[in-house]
């Protein structure tokens, strides 16, 4: 008996590309709307209000940093 030999679809070649077309336009939205300098009028000294802050959280809960990255990564990436 032969064995038949698994060629691809058009549906198994145009999935993935129409994937990585959308996760890039995703990807290149929430790129363009971000700024290092976003706060630098309203509050220019929240970059160091916030290392102390996540310094001293840090000192108390050593697990803090990580909380906070996975908090943030939910508000910006996930929404």
């Amino acid at each position: 008996m032969e064995r038949k030999r698994n060629t691809p679809t058009i549906h198994t070649i145009i999935s993935p590309l129409l994937f990585i077309l959308a996760f890039t336009s995703i990807l290149e939205l929430s790129i363009s709307t971000l700024s290092f300098d976003f706060y630098a009028g309203s509050c220019p000294n929240v970059e160091l209000l916030v290392r102390n802050t996540v310094r001293s959280a840090a000192a108390f809960d050593q697990t803090a940093p990580a909380k906070l990255l996975r908090l943030v990564f939910h508000d910006c990436m996930v929404e």
